[in-house]
């Protein structure tokens, strides 16, 4: 029995979310489907453009917090915060 006989739906969908085009896909999917608003309401239709840098911009700053986060102690954080203040790559 080969490998790919027994793998459950549950392996396939893992295998695929970890590839590079599932993760392409779940990106672009997050992006245009960023209809809803929070609290129950929804909001107005805005352009597939708009929502997709609204999602990049998200991203940034997730991955801004999580470098920050990094940081050992208080003045390696101030360090990196004048580094961004700066303009200067942080990763």
């Amino acid at each position: 029995m080969s490998s790919v006989q027994t793998w459950t739906p549950d392996r396939a969908e893992a295998y695929f979310d970890g590839s590079l085009i599932g993760r392409i896909s779940i990106f672009l999917a997050e992006a245009i489907g960023d209809l809803t608003a929070r609290g129950g309401r929804r909001e107005p239709r805005r352009g597939w453009f708009s929502r997709l840098e609204a999602r990049l911009w998200r991203h940034e700053q997730e991955r801004r917090e999580a470098w920050l986060a990094q940081a050992t102690d208080v003045f390696d954080l101030e360090r990196r915060m004048r580094l961004l203040d700066r303009g200067r790559p942080f990763i």
